[in-house]
C-alpha cells in the first residue's frame, strides 16, 4: 500500500501540465524570496533581542528544572526536616513574642491616650445655643471631609450640633513579620531569600479617633451617618482634590493649599477660600531612648540635609541618624517643605522616604528604629498616635506646647483652616458653619476637641 502511495505521488509531481498551463521554472521562487525577507527581518534588532532573551529563558528552565530537583532531594533529607522543624518552632515562639509585645504597646499607648483625652474632658462640654439655632439635620448638614489630625475635630462638631454625643475609640496595633526587605523586592526569588533570611518584626500602630454615639434608635442613626458619611475623613491631600471635584462641601485641613492641588484647581476653574480655625505646629520625634531632647533650627537643617549624620556630633551615642520622610502633598510634608527645613536646598537623593503613606508611617518606624527622626503635627502626635515610644524635641530650647504656640515662641506653628469653594452663597451650609466656627462659641467647640483657638480670635 504504502509503494502504491509513493508512485502515485511520483506520478503527479511529473505528469504534464494541462493544457494551456505553464510551469514555473522555479516552482518555489516566491517561497524562497519570502524566507529571504524572514531572515532580513530576524536580523532586526527587537529580533535578534528577543531570540536571545528566548535562548536565556531556554537555559533558566532547565537551571530552574535542576534546582527544582536539588531542592527536592534536600527537603527529603533528615537534616532538612530537622531544620523545617526547628524554623516553624521559632517563627512561632516569634509570632507569640510579637503578640505579647503588640499587647504592651497597645496597653501603654492606651494609657497615655485616655489620660491626655480626660483632660480633654475636664474642659467641659460648651453649651451650642447658636449652634443648634443653624438647624442642619442630617439632610442639611455640610459633608465634611480633611485631614487626618482634624478627623476627631470634624465628629466633635457634627455631633455637637446634630445632639448626638462622640466618644473616643482606641484600636489596637497590629504586629507581624514583614520578612521582605528593599534589597529583595527585584529578586526573582525574594519570597524564598526573605522566608530563610531577612525575618523582620514590624508593629503598624492604629491611631486613636472620635466616633459619634447614640443612645436613643434616631440617635444611633444620626451617630452612624456622622461616621460614614458626615465626618468621614481622607486625607488632606485627597480632601482638597475631593472639594476641588465638588465631592465634600467642606474640609479641615492642616495646611495651605499645595502647588499640585492649586494646579488641579485652576484646571477645573475652582477658587477655595480658606479661613483659619484652630493652630496646630510642625512638630520632630525622636525614640523615647533617644539622649537628644533639643535641636537648633540649624541642626535640624543639617540633619535633613544629611550633613549631620550621626547623633555623636549631636552629643548622642555613636550611631547614624536616620531620617524618616513624608511623602510629598501629605499634611505634614508640606508643612516641613513650607517652613524651609532644608534652608533652601533640595532634598537630598535617596532618602528614606516612608512605605506607609499614613501619619502613623513616622511613629511605626519609630518604634522599631531608636536612631530615627520624623515629624508630624502636634494635634496628631498629643491626641492621635498611640505610640508608647516617641517623644517630641524642643527647637531652640522652646518645647512645643499649647502655650508656646499661643505666644508664638514656638517657631513652626499653623493655622488649621476650613476651606470651602468660593462660589458657595453665603447662605451655604458650608458658610454658616464656618462663621459659627470662627464665633466665640464655635471657638470654644474646637477648644473642647483639643486645639488651640484660631489665633485671630
Amino acid at each position: 500500500m504504502f509503494r502504491c502511495r509513493v508512485a502515485l505521488l511520483a506520478l503527479v509531481l511529473i505528469a504534464p501540465a494541462s493544457a494551456g498551463q505553464t510551469l514555473p521554472s522555479d516552482p518555489f521562487t516566491q517561497a524562497r524570496r519570502i524566507e529571504e525577507e524572514l531572515s532580513a527581518l530576524n536580523d532586526w534588532p527587537p529580533g535578534r533581542e528577543a531570540y536571545k532573551i528566548e535562548m536565556q529563558l531556554t537555559e533558566l528552565t532547565k537551571s530552574q528544572t535542576a534546582l527544582q530537583v536539588r531542592l527536592e532531594d534536600i527537603q527529603k533529607t533528615e537534616e532538612y526536616k530537622q531544620f523545617a522543624r526547628k524554623k516553624r518552632e521559632l517563627q512561632g515562639k516569634l509570632q507569640d513574642a510579637m503578640e505579647v509585645q503588640r499587647t504592651a504597646i497597645a496597653d501603654a499607648a492606651r494609657k497615655i491616650y485616655s489620660d491626655r483625652h480626660a483632660e480633654l474632658a475636664a474642659r467641659g462640654t460648651p453649651p451650642v445655643p447658636q449652634g443648634r439655632a443653624l438647624k442642619f439635620d442630617l439632610l442639611s448638614f455640610p459633608r465634611l471631609d480633611g485631614s487626618t489630625s482634624t478627623h476627631p475635630l470634624a465628629v466633635i462638631i457634627a455631633s455637637r450640633l446634630l445632639g448626638v454625643s462622640f466618644e473616643w475609640q482606641y484600636p489596637p496595633p497590629e504586629a507581624y513579620i514583614w520578612h521582605a526587605t528593599e534589597s529583595t523586592f527585584n529578586s526573582p526569588y525574594w519570597v524564598l531569600d526573605s522566608q530563610l533570611y531577612n525575618p523582620a518584626p514590624e508593629v503598624k500602630l492604629a491611631a486613636s479617633r472620635v466616633e459619634a454615639r447614640g443612645e436613643t434608635e434616631p440617635e444611633k442613626r444620626t451617630a452612624l451617618m456622622i461616621n460614614h458619611l458626615l465626618a468621614k475623613n481622607s486625607n488632606t491631600h485627597d480632601s482638597y482634590q475631593n472639594l476641588i471635584n465638588g465631592q465634600c462641601d467642606l474640609i479641615f485641613v492642616a495646611r495651605a493649599m499645595s502647588k499640585d492641588e492649586s494646579a488641579l484647581a485652576r484646571d477645573k476653574h475652582v477658587e477655595i477660600d480658606t479661613v483659619p480655625i484652630a493652630q496646630d505646629a510642625l512638630v520632630f520625634l525622636v525614640h523615647t531612648g533617644n539622649q537628644i531632647h533639643s535641636l537648633s533650627r540649624g541642626q535640624l537643617t543639617a540633619i535633613f540635609n544629611l550633613k549631620t549624620e550621626n547623633w555623636q556630633d549631636l552629643g548622642g551615642p555613636n550611631r547614624s541618624i536616620e531620617t524618616l520622610w513624608r511623602e510629598p502633598n501629605s499634611g505634614s510634608r508640606e508643612l516641613f517643605d513650607a517652613f524651609n527645613i532644608l534652608a533652601g536646598e533640595p532634598p537630598p537623593a535617596n532618602v528614606h522616604q516612608l512605605y506607609a503613606l499614613s501619619m502613623s508611617g513616622p511613629y511605626n518606624a519609630l518604634t522599631v528604629e531608636p536612631n530615627g527622626i520624623g515629624y508630624s503635627v502636634y494635634y496628631y502626635d498629643q491626641y492621635m498616635a498611640m505610640s508608647p515610644y516617641t517623644r517630641r524635641l524642643a527647637i531652640d530650647g522652646i518645647e512645643p506646647t499649647p502655650d508656646t504656640f499661643a505666644s508664638g515662641k514656638y517657631p513652626f506653628v499653623a493655622p488649621v483652616f476650613a476651606a470651602f469653594r468660593k462660589s458657595e452663597p453665603e447662605s451655604s451650609a458650608a458658610r454658616r458653619l464656618v462663621t459659627w466656627l470662627v464665633s466665640p462659641e464655635g471657638q470654644a467647640v474646637v477648644h473642647q476637641a483639643g486645639y488651640i483657638q484660631a489665633k485671630t480670635q
